[in-house]
């Protein structure tokens, strides 16, 4: 994955230059997610496929930018998940407050 990463990240810097206005880039994830969202209702697992790898992508990137180790961060933020309380509907999780 950090092979990925990197050559993910040199693409996107060598074809769009760095993220200057982050608010527009959250909004272009967000426009990702509801491609994703339609491909899910219309049950086209192909373009489904595609629209994950946009938004993770995506994700990466913006991680990578803002100089986030994302593999510390999921492991300390599953040590919160773990000591929280939680509901769960439908496979949903929220938690508890």
């Amino acid at each position: 994955m950090k092979k990925q990463a990197i050559e993910i990240q040199k693409w996107c810097v060598e074809t769009f230059g760095e993220v200057i206005d982050w608010d527009l880039y959250i909004s272009r994830i967000i426009e990702e997610l509801q491609e994703l969202r339609t491909s899910i209702s219309e049950g086209d697992r192909i373009n489904e496929a595609e629209e994950f790898s946009d938004v993770f992508i995506l994700l990466l990137r913006a991680v990578i930018e803002r100089g986030i180790d994302i593999e510390t961060a999921i492991d300390d933020k599953m040590v919160i998940n773990k000591n929280r309380k939680w509901s769960s509907v439908d496979g949903i999780g929220r938690s508890i407050k």
